[in-house]
């Protein structure tokens, strides 16, 4: 059997707390650590579990195969414009650099509404090149 993938979650809120527990019940993945602004918070879900805690990520905190960022959703980066692919190239290098092979994020926007304001800039955007 393979060695269980190390995790952290960044965020201890609402969200956060559920995706500690997630993690904490999922096979296969060891929680590392748990970081988030209110340590204490971080604490909190981080200890019972015999994981690290701090205010933000250092690599003093182990070896990390996957982060999930839960944070809420008001504070996820407005989607505002087209970012050609050049770009996303070198922010995956920006990241195979920091040791993170994959980032995904959900939800992309707060709402249809938004995603549908989204789907508009990128269609201007399109159209402009």
């Amino acid at each position: 059997m393979s060695s269980p993938l190390p995790v952290a979650v960044i965020g201890a809120g609402h969200m956060g707390r559920h995706h500690v527990r997630k993690y904490a019940e999922l096979p296969g993945t060891r929680l590392v650590a748990v970081i988030d602004a209110d340590v204490e918070r971080a604490r909190a879900l981080a200890e019972p579990l015999g994981a690290k805690w701090a205010a933000e990520y250092s690599p003093q905190l182990g070896e990390l195969a996957a982060v999930t960022v839960a944070v809420p959703t008001t504070h996820h980066l407005p989607v505002a414009r087209w970012a050609e692919p050049a770009e996303f190239e070198r922010w995956k290098r920006i990241g195979e650099d920091l040791g993170i092979g994959h980032v995904e994020a959900s939800p992309l926007t707060r709402s249809s509404y938004h995603a549908k304001q989204a789907a508009a800039h990128l269609q201007v955007a399109r159209a402009s090149r």
